[in-house]
């Protein structure tokens, strides 16, 4: 069974969001650590710039290199957005790849957050 996500985009963006932050504090890493991301949306002209507002509430200047590509869908039934993250881990100074899969792919009902690879 897939997880659920909730209709409304604003909702959809700040957990993704959530998410990301609970998946680099496992790595050692913070929104600061980021030095790429790359954002796959489902209906990119339509929420772009409400999903910019939410990413720079977030992440801050210096911005990290950032990639938007809009596809036809995603995995999960209603999901408009899924997330890759590079970050650096700042207590070794060496690059790990935090490759995220928060498309939403969780399921709520187990509290299951999505896949690391």
């Amino acid at each position: 069974m897939r997880g659920t996500v909730s209709a409304d985009p604003i909702a959809q963006f700040e957990q993704l969001f959530t998410h990301l932050r609970d998946y680099l504090a496992v790595a050692g890493c913070d929104f600061a650590s980021l030095v790429e991301i790359t954002t796959y949306h489902g209906d990119l002209p339509s929420h772009l710039e409400s999903f910019v507002a939410i990413k720079d509430r977030h992440v801050a200047k210096p911005y990290p290199a950032w990639s938007a590509i809009g596809i036809s869908s995603l995995i999960t039934p209603g999901a408009l957005i899924e997330l890759r993250a590079i970050a650096e881990a700042p207590e070794d100074d060496v690059e790990r790849s935090v490759a995220l899969d928060v498309a939403q792919r969780w399921e709520e009902s187990t509290g299951s957050h999505g896949q690391a690879r």
